[in-house]
């Protein structure tokens, strides 16, 4: 009897056998030790593969990617942490310079209404603004995601809807 530990990376268990060249313990080690070999040594087949079963069953997929979402709530809070200020941080630079120039299109126009405008773009609460928002506050702090609004527009045209909202 040859005591022998099973060649499966992920098993290693001892095992006792009367053949001299048997590599694994059970005939699951050495599928799965042969599959790992596979997908080591043919990465893009396995891709294509995945890809492909990935759309033929898209129920099976989505309910696998809710139950990992589940699992791993802490992951994927990071995730849109990490897409957030991968993301936003520079619309967030561009938007200072439009709310400069927002302001100084203001000054031009009637510097009397300057404290409104502020008062008006610190309390804005547009309904589109990003989504990620929610997961997490901006570093500059949580008032920049309420400047948004105005951040796809010219200062001129900030300063004309600012003016019809009043």
């Amino acid at each position: 009897m040859y005591t022998r530990s099973c060649a499966h990376h992920k098993c290693d268990q001892e095992f006792t056998t009367n053949y001299p060249t048997k590599k694994y313990c059970s005939q699951s080690c050495k599928v799965a030790a042969y599959s790992a070999r596979y997908r080591e040594a043919n990465p893009d087949k396995v891709a294509a593969y995945k890809k492909r079963w990935d759309q033929a069953n898209p129920d099976k997929v989505a309910a696998r990617k809710k139950r990992w979402k589940q699992a791993n709530h802490e992951k994927v809070q990071e995730y849109h942490k990490d897409r957030y200020h991968n993301r936003a941080v520079p619309l967030g630079q561009r938007l200072q310079e439009r709310l400069d120039g927002l302001f100084r299109a203001q000054a031009a126009v009637d510097p009397s209404r300057l404290p409104q405008l502020a008062s008006r773009v610190l309390s804005w609460r547009p309904k589109g603004y990003i989504e990620v928002v929610k997961y997490a506050l901006h570093p500059h702090g949580p008032l920049e995601r309420d400047w948004l609004y105005y951040a796809e527009m010219s200062p001129e045209e900030a300063v004309v809807v600012y003016a019809r909202e009043d």
